[in-house]
């Protein structure tokens, strides 16, 4: 399955233009007009198309750190060696960039939300148990279009 970490828009106008589609769409299911978006996706049980790509990119990431991709992470993030960080052992440092197809890229974006985990060792062991604490975790600082 090719990656397809690229083509994750990173422009605020972008972003905010992708999100009305879901807005459109739910709207015109059955008992869904009247309510509004945040409405709709809590009783439909859906998240924000941003959150969710968000989410998808925090799991990736832990997927990389633990392994579980056939991805060496080291080629993709630096891991801080600074031993006395608050939070996990696994903080990632921001690469210096220039160009701005690097400064989007998923090894940068991912970086901030990352480092904001608060990961303990037992979430490490499933990828399950990292999944619940993605969605345990308020994200919003990371979104625009919220």
């Amino acid at each position: 399955m090719p990656h397809t970490y690229g083509l994750r828009p990173y422009l605020l106008k972008d972003i905010r233009h992708t999100e009305p589609v879901q807005k459109r769409f739910n709207k015109r299911l059955v008992g869904m007009a009247d309510l509004d978006y945040s409405r709709r996706l809590a009783t439909l049980g859906l998240e924000s198309l941003e959150l969710r790509r968000l989410h998808h990119d925090l799991l990736c990431t832990y997927k990389i750190l633990s392994n579980r991709m056939d991805i060496n992470y080291d080629t993709m993030f630096t891991v801080s060696s600074e031993t006395r960080t608050r939070g996990h052992q696994w903080k990632l440092c921001h690469k210096h960039s220039r160009v701005d197809q690097h400064k989007y890229f998923f090894a940068q974006h991912v970086v901030r939300p990352w480092n904001s985990l608060h990961i303990i060792f037992d979430d490490w062991r499933s990828v399950a148990k990292f999944r619940t604490l993605i969605k345990k975790t308020d994200l919003s600082d990371f979104l625009y279009s919220m």
